[in-house]
């Protein structure tokens, strides 16, 4: 996600309640106030896009009244962005649980003109600095709909739709590497079954979370089925008075011919930070991360994370390509105590010797 500078512009001006003693005046008593439908200006950093800005359109909100506990918060919103890398978002996003959590639904869909940096797959990876740079057009839309089976256990449908097109690759002297089948047009479904037990999706501290899904992928183009995907999804949160232990362990796999655009990718300010996205990518992916974090201050946390993982060709051979590894530490910023939004800033290595700062709204996971 991305970080919104409306906190940071209400910062410069108002200082934390117990430096005041007025709560009026207090951040915490601007920001803790319910969230409606506004425009925010936005920024994100990432080795990936550079610098990228542009407008959100921001709903927090939740679906029964707010003395209910057993409905947590959702958020929508629309954004537009662009980079300094000529990077252009635009977006629709929901992620909600109507009334009681009887039913879950979540729904991503946009327009992108992106640019990615390609280092062949898992075996060969050419050196840090020798890559393929592809500049690309894609519409994606992804979501699922699921019923609270009791417990906070969802079971539903979901799908996934990628369509990449006007695929570009710049002047290269690596053109043993250009790959083949840039443009594709994917379309998924198939079953999701989730246990969300988090106190917040967006900044969890305490319970856990266990996400699955199967979908059947056909080629639009060559109007047949063309692979399946498979991925589990399992984190854990602890809260020790003022810290909170996190961690994820991700598994994804596919069987059949998947296009170079649709494989899984490792790296990025989600998964493995420090390793830019998709310098690691193949038909098989694992990632196990950690963080710690602990309230310093009102306002602000202080965390460190580790990770490590890799990518394979064959799913047997994930456990013996060599190991990524990735560390780093950051900070939280507080942004809103009642939905517990955060901002982000981190800066993280790895065993390549890459690095990466990010700044964006929310945890990595």
């Amino acid at each position: 996600m991305r970080l919104s500078l409306a906190g940071f512009f209400i910062l410069v001006f108002f200082l934390p309640e117990d430096l005041l003693g007025q709560k009026k005046w207090s951040i915490d008593s601007l920001l803790n106030k319910e969230l409606n439908l506004v425009p925010v200006p936005s920024l994100v950093i990432s080795p990936e896009v550079g610098v990228m800005y542009g407008l959100f359109i921001d709903y927090y909100y939740k679906t029964t009244p707010e003395e209910d506990t057993t409905t947590r918060p959702s958020l929508s919103f629309i954004d537009f962005q662009y980079s300094t890398r000529k990077q252009l978002n635009a977006e629709l996003f929901m992620s909600a649980y109507t009334p009681y959590e009887r039913y879950y639904v979540f729904l991503r869909a946009g327009y992108f003109d992106e640019l990615e940096r390609y280092w062949g797959n898992t075996t060969p990876t050419l050196g840090n600095e020798d890559y393929l740079t592809i500049r690309y057009k894609r519409f994606q839309a992804f979501g699922r709909f699921s019923k609270n089976l009791g417990e906070r256990r969802f079971a539903g449908l979901g799908y996934q739709y990628n369509r990449f097109f006007s695929s570009d690759i710049e002047e290269t002297p690596f053109t043993e590497f250009i790959p083949s089948g840039t443009n594709s047009t994917i379309i998924g479904l198939g079953p999701v079954f989730t246990i969300d037990r988090r106190d917040n999706q967006f900044s969890p501290k305490r319970g856990m979370y266990l996400d699955l899904y199967s979908y059947s992928m056909f080629d639009l183009k060559a109007n047949s089925f063309a692979y399946q995907i498979f991925n589990a999804d399992f984190r854990k949160y602890r809260e020790v008075k003022k810290h909170v232990l996190a961690a994820q362990l991700l598994v994804q796999s596919s069987a059949g011919e998947v296009p170079v655009m649709e494989k899984f990718r490792l790296g990025g300010p989600q998964v493995m930070r420090g390793l830019f996205k998709g310098q690691f990518r193949d038909d098989h992916l694992w990632a196990l991360q950690g963080e710690y974090r602990y309230e310093r201050w009102p306002l602000i946390k202080v965390a460190g994370f580790g990770s490590i993982g890799n990518t394979s060709p064959t799913f047997s051979g994930l456990l013996s390509q060599k190991i990524v590894a990735g560390y780093g530490a950051g900070l939280r910023l507080r942004l809103n105590k009642s939905k517990q939004v955060y901002g982000a800033f981190d800066y993280a290595r790895t065993s390549l010797g890459t690095d990466g700062f990010y700044m964006k709204l929310g945890d990595a996971f």
